[in-house]
């Protein structure tokens, strides 16, 4: 009798929980995201007591209580990274706790009571009593992790620890317990049974999942760009993606769920912006089962963070959206609004030249909406917001003006003492001037240089003349990244002899390149005595078959691209002024591995660590550099404009508009005027020489064109 009773008694609990969901539902609603906060480890190490854990509560609660008064939100999601970890060291329990007799599991269940406990009171008494937390790699003690190491053992504490102080109420009952339909809560029987869950909070499904596997030995498939952190993985498998599906499945059959949104820690959808991240990524990316999985039942949003910065990407085939987004030291967060019908994210930056959460002001820097009816599902965005687009080129600089560094804000290159620079350290030399990234990732990509001469250009009217005492480094991370399809082109000239010269680099920030060799690779194009060498690893190099001798003070374009993810060092494709060029690996050919947080640069190794030590005989780039492009996709396609002179920036005003040769008139310049129109759309022509004859040939793909003023066509590349 006690079980049917119980039975009837938990039938009658659903019953009405759904009614009340439903009805809640017609209501808007909202909550918030906070990715990687980073916060709480002070909490990890010291006691209520403590000066340090008083100063730090109260000021990350002063900023709660803010966040809830500027946005509000009924609760919080924190898609993982709330501390620093590494707590399994015998230094940490030694100089942190007090006592170096502990064990590495003693020590992070110690350390795990405080930062989440502490940091679950911190939301509590900021208004927010309900926080999501996914697991993050620094729940786990910080990537990477290898067999027989402290932190590899500790595994098990991590999760345990974590669970018990933000799944469980004080009675030590598990929050999340209330089946989806016929699917359970959580992945009973797996390592995620308590660190992943569902939860049906009025009219959304939040599904939070622990994204970490552990293989039990070192997994790197550098074939297909997987692994690389040890004997842990990003992916979800198994009996925990069988889990994963049925709560899906359930879910999209209940009328009262209108919105299904996933959080894990991990990026899926490669690439994303990434600062000061370790950039850790998903195996498969959006071939895994588990993003199919998130398509095939129509999810509305995967959150994810790790990255410390903002990115929205979705595929054409389906409306899943990837949204990765910050949340360092509550300096940047996103706030959700729920309708039945639709969901509307705003991106929220903090105001501040000086100490961070000082002023406590944010502003608005992207919004998206997602509306959906019975026909269709629309999807507005803009601002940080915007769709990625990877078909156009992801960085682009043209050298054309500089700007000073704190007029634009580049998010996460700041520190605790200013969120905004006015000059940045770039090998000995100040950078207090920036050039804009015109590409799609945007400012976030923007380029710290300094001792740059503008003189005139291959590609609009300037280009930059460098000497050993130039510099041109980005601050954000890659966008390279494991085996992730890069590209790229650049123009140069130069009259420098025996040397070699560094033009485009990427490579590892942390680390001693020299005494610690890394599993991970850089990625370093040289021009050595004219002829341009691509280095993926000290002991490995793609070189021309034959020599070429670039350094005769003319202008020439160089392409490199990658012909396929994770392709072989050898099947690297290399363009001199547009035409393939015959190359071969000396030796150890392998595939490319990209290490995932790197830095790029250009005419010098950068922020990058120790190179000089690895190559010193290289020397920073010493001429004039044009027009840097770099892709997401392979570069054959777009040579023909990219290798074609550059075009004019005066027009006509007398206009037709037809796009037929004869609208279009030679200059003395050698170059091309495009006549037309107020309302028609310019395109792109070239200057050429045929049998003596000067002519524009215009290009039919790809299309260029914007209408910049009521009388005059700007011949602009679309593409860009």
């Amino acid at each position: 009798m006690n079980q049917v009773y119980i039975a009837i008694k938990l039938l009658l609990f659903t019953i009405a929980s759904h009614v009340i969901q439903m009805s809640l539902a017609e209501d808007p609603w909202s909550f918030i995201v906070i990715a990687d906060p980073h916060i709480a480890e002070t909490f990890a190490s010291k006691n209520e007591t403590h000066p340090w854990y008083q100063l730090s509560f109260q000021k990350h609660l002063s900023t709660v209580k803010r966040i809830k008064e500027f946005f509000g939100g009924e609760l919080v999601l924190i898609p993982g990274d709330t501390n620093g970890g590494k707590w399994d060291t015998r230094s940490f329990a030694r100089d942190k706790l007090g006592n170096a007799s502990l064990t590495p599991e003693e020590a992070v269940l110690i350390a795990s009571h405080g930062c989440y406990g502490t940091l679950r009171k911190i939301f509590a008494e900021g208004g927010y009593h309900q926080i999501l937390v996914a697991l993050g790699d620094h729940e786990l003690g910080g990537n990477g992790w290898n067999p027989g190491s402290s932190k590899h053992s500790a595994l098990h504490a991590y999760r345990e620890g974590f669970q018990l102080e933000l799944n469980r109420n004080e009675n030590g009952d598990f929050l999340y317990n209330q089946p989806i339909e016929n699917a359970p809560s959580r992945p009973f029987g797996t390592p995620h049974e308590n660190t992943s869950y569902a939860l049906q909070y009025k009219n959304v499904l939040f599904v939070t999942i622990d994204c970490f596997h552990d293989k039990g030995y070192v997994f790197q498939d550098r074939s297909n760009g997987l692994g690389g952190e040890g004997s842990v993985t990003n992916t979800v498998e198994g009996k925990h993606l069988e889990w994963f599906e049925r709560v899906l499945k359930q879910a999209r059959d209940m009328e009262s769920i209108k919105h299904i949104v996933v959080q894990a820690h991990i990026p899926i959808f490669q690439p994303v912006r990434k600062v000061g991240s370790s950039g850790q990524f998903f195996d498969m990316g959006e071939k895994s089962e588990f993003w199919k999985v998130m398509e095939t039942y129509n999810v509305d949003i995967y959150l994810a963070g790790e990255v410390h910065a903002t990115t929205v990407s979705k595929r054409t085939s389906s409306n899943l959206l990837q949204v990765v987004s910050r949340g360092n030291q509550f300096n940047n967060f996103l706030g959700f609004s729920v309708t039945d019908d639709s969901i509307q994210i705003k991106a929220f930056n903090e105001i501040a030249t000086h100490h961070q959460n000082v002023n406590k002001t944010y502003t608005e820097f992207g919004e998206l909406t997602v509306v959906k009816t019975d026909a269709e599902t629309k999807i507005e965005a803009t601002g940080i917001l915007e769709l990625l687009s990877i078909d156009k080129a992801l960085i682009r600089y043209d050298f054309e003006r500089t700007f000073a560094l704190n007029s634009r804000q580049v998010i996460g290159m700041g520190d605790k003492h200013n969120l905004l620079h006015t000059q940045k350290m770039i090998r000995g030399v100040s950078s207090k001037q920036s050039m804009r990234n015109k590409g799609s990732l945007g400012q976030q990509y923007d380029a710290q240089v300094a001792n740059i001469e503008f003189v005139p250009g291959r590609r609009g009217e300037r280009a930059g003349r460098f000497t050993e005492l130039s510099r041109f480094s980005v601050f954000a991370r890659g966008p390279h990244g494991a085996g992730n399809l890069v590209s790229y082109n650049i123009w140069i000239k130069t009259a420098e002899k025996n040397s070699e010269m560094i033009i485009v680099h990427y490579g590892h920030v942390w680390g001693d390149l020299v005494n610690g060799r890394s599993s991970k690779d850089f990625h370093t194009l040289t021009l050595d005595n004219g002829n341009p060498t691509l280095y993926i690893d000290a002991d490995s190099k793609l070189i021309p078959v034959k020599s070429r001798q670039l350094n005769d003070n003319k202008w020439h374009h160089i392409s490199v691209s990658m012909s396929r993810k994770s392709c072989l060092l050898s099947e690297v494709l290399m363009y001199v002024d547009g035409n393939k060029i015959d190359t071969f690996v000396p030796n150890n050919d392998k595939h490319i591995f990209h290490i995932t947080s790197g830095s790029m640069s250009l005419a010098g190794f950068g922020y990058t660590s120790n190179f000089e030590e690895l190559f010193p005989h290289m020397k920073p780039f010493v001429g004039v550099l044009d027009e840097f492009l770099m892709f997401g996709v392979p570069v054959v396609d777009q040579l023909r404009w990219m290798t074609a002179p550059s075009y004019i920036v005066r027009y006509g005003t007398n206009c037709v508009s037809n796009n037929r040769l004869s609208t279009t008139i030679t200059t003395n310049r050698r170059k091309c005027e495009r006549r037309c129109n107020r309302k028609s759309w310019c395109k792109g022509y070239q200057f050429s020489n045929l049998n003596g004859q000067n002519q524009c040939t215009h290009f039919e793909n790809p299309e260029y064109g914007e209408n910049v003023s009521n009388t005059r066509c700007a011949i602009l590349r679309e593409v860009l």
